[in-house]
């Protein structure tokens, strides 16, 4: 890798080892927060998963990696939630990971999707601006959990998760504390 073309600190870059493995859905209503929903995202999460690296609450956060990337690049978060709209994703975290990103050229995008607490990224280059080499292939590792994300129209985003074999009880809870159940 030649000296400026990779990230400052790459040898440190928290995105370097991770891989969130993914099966996810936006939903409109409280009516389809299901267990059948539910079982859908298991089984696309088992037979046909998104995976990425990505960005967390707490250890490595967009934040942090906007200050990393080289002048010209930008970040943007896409895919963001309507006023109203939840998104329920099925997750399985990699911390093991082994990725490789060099940004070249004066420009470029880094996408970032927020899951809750997890946003997995990606990268929109400018031509042929960019080499990456990830590896962070899909290991049949169980989902770990069950993350649900809210944006209410008075306090914002909202986050909650659940272990993968306790979603009962939380689908409820969630089912609950959208904005129009609360006053029936």
């Amino acid at each position: 890798m030649q000296e400026g073309n990779s990230l400052e600190n790459q040898s440190e870059w928290f995105i370097e080892t991770t891989c969130v493995t993914y099966a996810t859905r936006i939903i409109s209503s409280p009516e389809e927060i299901t267990p059948d929903l539910v079982e859908s995202l298991i089984d696309e999460f088992n037979t046909n998963p998104l995976w990425s690296p990505f960005c967390n609450t707490g250890d490595y956060d967009i934040d942090d990696l906007k200050s990393h990337l080289p002048p010209g690049w930008i970040l943007s978060e896409e895919e963001k939630l309507q006023i109203g709209s939840g998104r329920i994703s099925i997750v399985a975290l990699d911390f093991e990971a082994s990725n490789t990103f060099e940004l070249r050229g004066n420009q470029g995008k880094v996408i970032a999707y927020d899951l809750g607490f997890v946003q997995p990224i990606s990268f929109e280059p400018a031509l042929d601006d960019i080499k990456t080499e990830i590896w962070c292939p899909w290991s049949g590792k169980d989902a770990d959990g069950i993350l649900f994300l809210f944006n209410d129209p008075l306090e914002g985003l909202c986050v909650a998760d659940c272990d993968i074999n306790d979603y009962a009880k939380a689908l409820s809870r969630w089912k609950s504390q959208w904005p129009n159940q609360r006053t029936r």
